[in-house]
């Protein structure tokens, strides 16, 4: 018995089992013909139908329509694959093959090859680029597209899992491709691409791609991109661990005692000298003090030692409202213990949070420095300029933060302050020292604080 075969996914087409194309000329027939080819072994009532796609009709005129579609049908198909049974429509038994009902058990299988053969059947949206129907018609369209587009990312995802497995880069980056194209939202699969276009050799791709990831959820989310995807990004800029710059430390530092503190220890310091004092009360009035003599642009750095818990983060609470009071901005950057390798992670995060990338701040930048920043924030890189291939030398990013933070002050002044030094990573670290020691005439203070028992004895 001839067969009619119909590909529903990326639009519609019928053919016959010979592989001659049938033209059906009137959408409302070719919409039926596909409902139906859609529930292949289901019968349907006329009213059902007749409602489904004529539900702005009076009913007599749509169960004409109806009949009027399913002549239609008729006429244009060497074989009728309907089935007339009273006031149900269905197909006839093995009268028509779908890639829908083909693609759905496909993606059923665990089967690797199964993978393959349901991601060539799937070409597109369901019915795509047919206009639009009843509003029955397309609520029904809808839903049988999300159910089908989803059972595609699925099917993807297990796909590109297997290829990845197997070291198969360059289907595995084909196959990523189009999860991404189905589904741009979707950061693990920017993750993937990135670290595959890597394993090619690829660098200035992969750059590239976590570019395409941070246009696409600022433009469709309005957010940033996962800390995940920031490492992966991270990575690419300093692949190798990060040299130690000791002719950029601060010749200023003194040893740390690791003594028993009933409070912590605030060390505040100009570029000549550090003096230790204790007491809250007298904490707090020197952070103060540094904080009024930073808003005169006399630039200061404090550092604040203690215990977990014995009050660190208060005392910056108290700063914070400080540079309310005095029309300062606060920016505040964490470290955190599991992200010791994410370079410069509390600078970026006190930058970002502040909102320093959407001020007048960076607009005073010449393009070179927001160059030089773009390898940390992507966003600031216009789309028309190259992507960076090479990592950047740490001394020019010390420059370009300091050169942002300084343009910042200029502003209003600024309370920097990072947060749990101790777990921070060693560029992060440099460029504290780095920056404090060039705070000369400039409204900015610098805070750290640092609990004393993670520190070295």
């Amino acid at each position: 018995m001839a067969k009619l075969r119909l590909t529903l996914l990326g639009g519609f087409e019928a053919r016959t089992d010979s592989g001659l194309s049938v033209a059906i000329p009137r959408k409302k027939a070719r919409m039926l013909l596909a409902y139906l080819a859609v529930h292949p072994k289901q019968t349907h009532l006329r009213d059902k139908l007749a409602a489904l796609l004529w539900d702005d009709a009076p009913a007599d005129q749509a169960r004409l329509s109806l009949r009027q579609a399913l002549f239609a049908i008729r006429q244009a198909l060497p074989l009728d694959p309907t089935v007339l049974d009273g006031d149900c429509v269905g197909f006839a038994a093995d009268a028509v093959t779908v890639d829908v009902t083909e693609f759905e058990q496909l993606v059923r299988s665990d089967d690797p090859e199964a993978f393959e053969r349901s991601a060539a059947l799937y070409q597109g949206d369901l019915l795509e680029g047919i206009g639009p129907g009843s509003a029955q018609f397309e609520e029904w369209l809808r839903a049988e597209r999300d159910r089908l587009h989803e059972l595609a990312l699925e099917m993807l995802a297990r796909l590109l899992a297997c290829r990845m497995k197997l070291g198969a880069i360059e289907p595995a980056i084909h196959t990523a491709l189009r999860l991404s194209s189905l589904d741009p939202l979707q950061e693990v699969t920017h993750r993937a691409l990135m670290r595959l276009y890597v394993r090619q050799g690829r660098r200035a791709a992969a750059l590239r791609q976590y570019q395409l990831c941070v246009d696409v959820l600022q433009r469709e989310l309005g957010v940033e991109p996962e800390e995940a995807t920031k490492q992966v990004y991270r990575e690419l800029l300093l692949p190798q661990p990060p040299p130690r710059i000791a002719a950029h430390q601060a010749t200023d530092a003194q040893p740390l005692p690791r003594r028993q503190r009933r409070h912590p220890r605030v060390h505040h310091r100009s570029r000549r000298n550090i003096t230790p004092l204790i007491g809250r009360d007298a904490e707090v009035g020197r952070l103060s003090q540094a904080l009024a003599q930073a808003c005169r642009g006399q630039g200061r750095v404090v550092t604040i030692l203690g215990e977990a818990g014995i009050g660190k983060t208060r005392l910056i609470t108290a700063l914070r409202e400080s540079t309310t009071r005095r029309g300062a901005q606060t920016l505040i950057g964490h470290s955190y213990e599991t992200e010791r390798l994410l370079p410069f992670g509390p600078w970026v995060q006190a930058i970002r949070e502040a909102g320093v990338l959407e001020s007048r701040a960076v607009e005073r930048l010449s393009p070179g420095w927001l160059v030089e920043l773009s390898y940390l924030f992507p966003e600031l890189r216009p789309r028309e300029w190259q992507l960076p291939s090479e990592p950047i030398e740490a001394l020019r990013l010390f420059d370009a933060l300091t050169e942002l933070v300084k343009s910042l002050a200029s502003g209003q002044p600024v309370a920097l302050v990072l947060e749990d030094l101790h777990w921070a990573d060693e560029m992060s670290i440099h460029l504290f020292s780095f920056l404090g020691r060039r705070l000369e005439d400039r409204r900015i203070l610098l805070v750290g604080t640092l609990r004393e028992e993670e520190l070295g004895g």
